[in-house]
């Protein structure tokens, strides 16, 4: 997915070159208002992927797990807890905002503050199911 500095990137250029004929550049400025669009209404953000690729880099055997999941929040449109259910049936409601989901048959597990409204997804931890399992303060992590 194009990340929003390199959409606005490519709206500078199409503005600045004189060269495009006119009919082309009105077509790919409407495509990519689209594509923000969608990419910005449409499916939640999570914050950040980069959480996730460190504990892969820790933990090989979540990747594929970790991506799935990653991949089904992006995609997803979510309003309310039940849309979440739908998606992920073991997910837990633990306060806060904070939402639990069991990754690759609850051997991982991710504490997340999903807020709705903004279609974001805030990552607050990531881990087995046995550090998941030390948490004092899940409310507050």
């Amino acid at each position: 997915m194009f990340s929003s500095c390199s959409l606005c990137c490519v709206f500078y250029v199409l503005i600045l070159i004189d060269d495009y004929n006119a009919q082309f550049r009105k077509k790919i400025l409407d495509f990519l208002v689209i594509v923000v669009f969608l990419f910005y209404l449409c499916g939640m953000r999570v914050i950040a992927f980069s959480t996730i690729r460190e504990f892969i880099n820790k933990h090989s055997e979540s990747d594929k797990p970790l991506r799935d999941w990653y991949s089904k929040v992006l995609r997803a449109d979510w309003k309310c807890f039940a849309d979440i259910k739908k998606d992920f049936n073991s997910a837990d409601f633990v306060g806060n905002d904070r939402y639990v989901f069991n990754i690759g048959g609850n051997k991982f597990r991710i504490v997340a503050i999903v807020i709705f409204v903004a279609h974001k997804v805030f990552m607050r931890f990531i881990g087995t199911h046995d550090e998941y399992d030390k948490i004092k303060d899940i409310q507050n992590i």
